[in-house]
């Protein structure tokens, strides 16, 4: 069963202290776009401590606080609780990271943590507004397009989903979420080739066997086709 990942849902809280279970995540998210071609100005970190270094007068933590300011002379708090976590405490377990800041794109990028689910959430830099994403996201070259996937066996609202960069949140373009067969089926970012192209590595599993596909999904005109490859029966 397929669930959406958000801070409030069950899946999101009943499991292990996720703060201990960054290191993919953050591997992941720093794999994405080449900094040489993504939009002037933008930071990008594996340690918010570094974002915020880059940041001053932008974005700023006291505890587990996360202050962001916003364009209409706002600021976006958002509160997590690591000592919820430490103790063991799903329901209260929660923190919020910062991963990235576009400013032509008017974007933070948050890494979101609970009881052992992780999320993403992009936040309208002018507004205010967010979305969750399943994972952290990968920008293509010119940040003009964004892809996130999701192998986790315990939560997914998709398998792979792609957004365009708009003026205020990203919209989307494509949503794959795996049909329901004998197949279990599980996709992986492989890279960007230029701002038309997403490589991906798909599984398909059954009966203990594993089938290892390359595959991509390719823009033609204005919407993106998923290959899919067909699994092997």
């Amino acid at each position: 069963m397929r669930t959406v990942l958000k801070p409030s849902s069950p899946a999101f809280r009943h499991m292990r202290p996720i703060y201990l279970l960054t290191f993919s995540a953050l591997v992941s998210f720093a794999a994405q776009a080449d900094p040489a071609h993504f939009p002037a100005g933008s930071v990008q970190c594996e340690e918010e401590a570094d974002c915020l270094q880059q940041l001053k007068g932008i974005a700023s933590r006291s505890g587990d606080q996360l202050r962001l300011k916003l364009g209409n002379g706002r600021t976006k708090v958002r509160q997590g609780n690591r000592k919820a976590c430490e103790a063991g405490d799903a329901e209260k377990c929660m923190s919020y990271e910062l991963r990235a800041y576009h400013p032509t794109l008017h974007t933070y990028v948050l890494d979101l943590g609970a009881w052992e689910g992780r999320a993403a959430e992009l936040v309208d830099a002018n507004t205010g507004q967010s979305m969750l994403l399943d994972t952290l996201p990968h920008y293509s070259p010119s940040g003009r397009w964004l892809v996130s996937t999701n192998d986790s066996e315990m939560s997914r609202d998709y398998d792979v989903a792609i957004w365009s960069t708009t003026a205020g949140l990203p919209k989307q373009e494509l949503r794959y979420s795996a049909p329901e067969t004998e197949f279990m089926e599980y996709w992986e970012f492989a890279g960007w080739d230029g701002d038309e192209r997403i490589k991906f590595k798909v599984n398909f599993m059954s009966g203990g066997e594993t089938t290892a596909f390359e595959t991509d999904a390719v823009l033609t005109g204005d919407s993106w086709k998923l290959n899919r490859p067909e699994p092997r029966r």
